[in-house]
């Protein structure tokens, strides 16, 4: 059986899930195998480079390759389900190319946790949803997929649409699936771009401050029903290269707009909602609205 799959955004979540599902496709010549087919939602520059060009994927998990993929500009079929890439400064266009009647199960991969609610609002059926990966497109539009693993986490099991190197896990509740990787990404992301050094940097000349927004990140975490990852951030930390950047930094340095308050807001909102001092992720946050 065939399952249709939009993927709106061909960044480098976008792109790699996009080839992800294409090359999975193209495999799909046994009983066994679950064939997808892929449409790319994203803009019209972008969608006329992967009509000429196809997509391009270096990873060290699926080698390098290059897929023929649908790209169109608005989704104007039916599809069983509809993954979300964009980021939050984007979501708002992203949503006028997306009818409701057309989208499916929609699964949000953005980072923060409040756009469920504005999610929620536009469409019926609505998992929550989170991707662990390193990933980014370069100038040429050549996805480059950066670690040896993707780890995608849903709310309700899926079919199998991806690549079985693709690790999915089902965590049934929302608060906990979302706050797992905001109270892990914030720390990594405010540091990090904050002080425009990448995390091994950040854990030689910066560790004190560094515990500190993690300690106040679980702690939201706790509070919004999330996991206290107080005892796991710096460790998980460690295990990443020494120019680990995150995202909100590489969108710093190539001028784009960040996610400073789907992460940064986000946490600093829910602690006030529960009477919660976050003063070091107050003051990074505070300076980094005045400098981008």
């Amino acid at each position: 059986m065939t399952q249709s799959v939009a993927i709106v955004g061909s960044g480098g979540i976008g792109g790699l899930l996009a080839a992800v599902c294409a090359a999975t496709t193209a495999a799909a010549n046994t009983a066994t195998t679950q064939e997808t087919t892929p449409i790319v939602v994203t803009t019209p520059r972008s969608a006329r480079r992967i009509t000429a060009e196809g997509l391009r994927l270096t990873s060290p998990l699926f080698g390098d390759s290059t897929h023929e993929v649908r790209a169109v500009t608005q989704l104007e079929e039916p599809v069983d389900f509809t993954f979300i890439t964009v980021k939050q400064p984007h979501l708002t266009d992203a949503l006028r190319t997306i009818p409701a009647e057309y989208a499916g199960t929609v699964i949000p991969l953005l980072n923060g946790v409040d756009h469920m609610q504005v999610l929620r609002a536009q469409f019926d059926s609505l998992l929550a949803g989170s991707i662990h990966v390193e990933s980014s497109r370069d100038q040429d539009g050549t996805i480059v997929h950066g670690c040896d693993f993707v780890r995608l986490t849903t709310s309700a099991s899926l079919p199998p649409l991806f690549d079985a190197r693709v690790t999915t896990i089902t965590t049934p509740n929302q608060d906990e699936l979302l706050w797992s990787k905001l109270a892990m990404l914030a720390p990594f992301a405010l540091m990090t771009a904050r002080y425009r050094i990448p995390l091994g940097e950040v854990l030689e000349t910066r560790r004190q401050e560094l515990e500190e927004v993690v300690g106040e990140c679980a702690a939201v975490s706790v509070a919004c029903g999330g996991p206290d990852t107080s005892s796991d951030a710096m460790g998980l930390y460690e295990e990443f290269e020494y120019g680990a950047k995150s995202s909100m930094l590489r969108d710093i340095e190539e001028n784009r707009p960040t996610e400073l308050d789907a992460i940064g807001g986000a946490v600093i909102r829910h602690a006030a909602a529960h009477g919660i001092i976050v003063p070091a992720v107050g003051r990074l946050v505070a300076e980094m609205e005045g400098i981008i």
